[in-house]
């Protein structure tokens, strides 16, 4: 039996007991589970504990993304984006080791901007809890952090002070963590003032050493030194090779050994060697991999280092012979465009042109929490505007070509990329699928309006009302009412709300509008209400909104998440509805500057009560907001895309999915009796109990259920837990 029917099988499930009324939940959440460099660089470790890396921090602090405050864990499947309660204020320049005493990793200053922290902060495995010692270290970020195995105790070295984008003052005090205080150690040596030194274990003189390291920023560099802790004082040790050392690391060939990241003033390369041995260049690990994560496994022996390409994330891994690629996260790129839903197929995709290359089109699809290429063509350039055609699985762009003009193209996944050669127009408004009519429609001014068909390409038609400019104008169809909506800003402070019913054009603007704004985008999400507005900017003030306005017909409705909030430039958001999950998703552009982030509005009906459970421990999957008497059926699955169909959705010609991969495990769940009723208040509890079993250790579960009623069949969302 394999270890996941093992699960299945050992795992106590009861008949669910009511729970008090949470109620209508809608929350924020990031998809975005990637780490990206900032710029001072996270803070890694090995926890120990949990026999795995844990990095925290850094991740474009510039940008109001909250990257920086992210906690990433590193297993051999590569890297996953955990959940903590609570987590310590975004950060680069920290540093963090595993304490010896308390068993738990201890995080320690960093900064962000022109503010310096001196906090510390402990990681049990679960979340991060700040610890309040009597004396601490000044605020400081950049300094050098190692445990003394001698002693047991942590050990921190220098460090520096910012003020106005550089180093205010730099730092030569020696402190140690006692396991619930920070004591300052007086020895009668002390190394020069210093940041970005690399303290290290070496096991061939059993002593902690520190290398390299600068006076102040780039500059002052302390070359070829190595300074050893013994007794209480520092000793200058035999002179190294290194101008530089990044990082500096367990040899998996030589227990006697460390494997350093660092300048000879030449170049930088991987090398090899302790105190005794003296060091070498490692030829035999190929070139360099530089990068701000390096660090070793001590589980599995193995050196690890993250390479980032591009706008992917990637990891290599050292064994002592030969490195192996483990596949990292392919990002969004700022550029992609077009996203858009696919019912037929269950994706979202979107067109990317931009940093493929030259001569290469690419069709990239949201997998989960990560995008990933699905086809490829030879350039057709990138298109300006795009509207999808969920009935046929097809998308219309028109795109400018140089000494040519405006010309119209067809997408398919079966036919690529398909020149339409009829009449061409030039874009104006947004393109809009009429899918009651089975046309796209886009006003084009002057009073014309334009439709494109199959069988007979674009067509003029003229209408008696007509808007008054196609110029900072958003629009999408609304299915349920067959209605094109547009939503123009015109001029400061004047908005308007026009529809199209296929044969006139009718101005409806409530006297009542969701604050002025350019760039906002209409999307249509029945689960919310029907046509919703995101984001847009008042560039004057300025104001970049995130909010969430839904069109009744007659008036606006604010939408308000109960958590979460996107934080994120409020232009080009590419707001895109899963009709199958019923999430509204933000796919951002905020050109190459920054990088594009992705984000979802869901209505939150199951929480697990323990994100991080270890082994043999109890847990709960909690619903809310169901029709009362509505029977659960919760399963679970080791993935959670493309999902079940489960059957058709009420809201619009997609299918119903549960977020869960049809696999094994997902089958055997629903055999095994994971049931509970909704009571009068909507709320219902699963009990779950997982096995004490150390094979499990590391598995990722999603949870998914489905609630039958006498109003139909639903989908909760979806959620997982890291089992530690």
């Amino acid at each position: 039996m394999s270890i996941i029917m093992k699960l299945l099988c050992c795992a106590v499930f009861g008949l669910a007991a009511a729970v008090e009324c949470v109620g209508q939940d809608l929350e924020w959440r990031s998809l975005r589970q990637f780490w990206r460099h900032g710029g001072d660089g996270p803070a890694v470790a090995w926890d120990e504990s949990s026999q795995s890396t844990i990095i925290f921090g850094d991740g474009e602090l510039q940008q109001p993304s909250g990257f920086g405050q992210q906690t990433f864990e590193y297993r051999d499947d590569g890297l996953h984006l955990l959940r903590p309660l609570s987590s310590p204020p975004a950060r680069g320049g920290a540093r963090m080791a595993f304490d010896p005493i308390s068993k738990q990793l201890i995080l320690f200053g960093g900064g962000i901007w022109n503010v310096d922290f001196n906090d510390t902060w402990a990681w049990d495995g679960q979340t991060w809890k700040q610890l309040f010692p009597q004396a601490a270290p000044s605020p400081r970020r950049y300094f050098a952090m190692g445990v003394d195995k001698s002693s047991g105790k942590i050990l921190l070295f220098g460090g520096a002070a910012t003020a106005n984008g550089g180093i205010a003052a730099t730092y030569s005090d020696t402190w140690e963590w006692t396991g619930a205080n920070w004591v300052q150690l007086l020895p009668t040596t002390v190394p020069g003032r210093r940041l970005n030194a690399s303290l290290a274990w070496d096991s061939s003189i059993g002593a902690l050493c520190m290398y390299g390291g600068s006076a102040n920023g780039w500059f002052g560099l302390y070359p070829g030194e190595c300074w050893v802790w013994r007794s209480g004082n520092w000793q200058l040790g035999p002179k190294t090779p290194f101008v530089g050392v990044g990082a500096v690391l367990r040899s998996p060939k030589q227990v006697t050994h460390n494997v350093f990241l660092a300048d000879d003033g030449v170049a930088t390369n991987w090398w090899e060697g302790s105190v005794v041995h003296g060091w070498h260049i490692s030829r035999d690990m190929g070139k360099r991999y530089l990068s701000p994560l390096a660090y070793y496994d001590n589980m599995r022996s193995r050196l690890v280092a993250a390479v980032q390409k591009g706008a992917s994330l990637d990891f290599k891994e050292w064994d002592g012979k030969l490195w192996s690629h483990v596949p990292g996260f392919l990002f969004a790129t700022p550029n992609s465009r077009g996203w858009h839903y696919s019912g037929k197929s269950d994706a979202i995709r979107g067109f990317d042109a931009a940093t493929s290359g030259a001569g290469v089109m690419r069709v990239v699809e949201l997998r989960g929490h990560n995008v990933a290429e699905a086809f490829r063509y030879d350039a057709v350039g990138d298109g300006t505007l795009y509207a999808y055609m969920d009935d046929v699985d097809m998308c219309l762009s028109i795109r400018f070509e140089r000494y040519i003009g405006w010309r119209t193209w067809l997408w398919s996944p079966r036919a690529g990329f398909v020149r339409d050669n009829r009449k061409e127009i030039d874009p104006a408004s947004p393109l809009v699928y009429d899918s009651g009519r089975k046309c796209v429609v886009m006003y084009g001014g002057n009073g014309v309006t334009w439709e494109w068909r199959q069988a007979t390409g674009w067509q003029a038609v003229s209408t008696v009302h007509f808007p008054s400019r196609v110029t900072n104008v958003t629009a999408a169809y609304d299915i349920a009412r067959k209605r094109v909506v547009a939503f123009e800003t015109p001029a400061r402070n004047q908005q308007t709300v026009w529809e199209y019913d296929g044969i006139d054009w009718r101005d409806v603007t409530p006297a009542v509008n969701p604050p002025w704004r350019e760039g906002g985008e209409l999307v249509y999400a029945p689960a919310f209400g029907g046509v919703v507005l995101v984001g847009g900017v008042d560039a004057l003030t300025p104001v970049y909104y995130s909010d969430v306005w839904v069109w009744s017909g007659v008036a606006w409705r604010r939408l308000r998440a109960n958590t979460g909030d996107p934080a994120c430039w409020g232009v080009h958001f590419n707001p895109v509805y899963d009709g199958a999950r019923e999430r509204l998703v933000l796919i951002t552009d905020a050109g190459v500057t920054y990088s594009s982030q992705m984000w979802e509005l869901r209505d939150v009906k199951m929480r697990l009560t323990q994100p991080l459970p270890r082994i043999g421990e109890k847990m709960q999957a909690r619903f809310s907001g169901l029709p009362p008497g509505g029977v659960l059926v919760l399963g679970m699955s080791l993935g959670e895309a493309p999902g079940v169909v489960i059957g058709n959705s009420k809201h619009g010609p997609w299918p119903l999915r549960m977020p869960l991969a049809d696999d094994p495990v997902f089958r055997a769940s629903l055999g095994l009796g994971l049931l509970a009723v909704a009571d009068q208040q909507g709320s219902a509890t699963i009990p779950l109990q997982i096995p004490a079993m150390n094979e499990l250790r590391g598995l990722r579960l999603f949870f998914g259920a489905v609630c039958i009623s006498a109003a139909g069949m639903s989908v909760t969302n979806g959620e997982y837990a890291d089992i530690r």
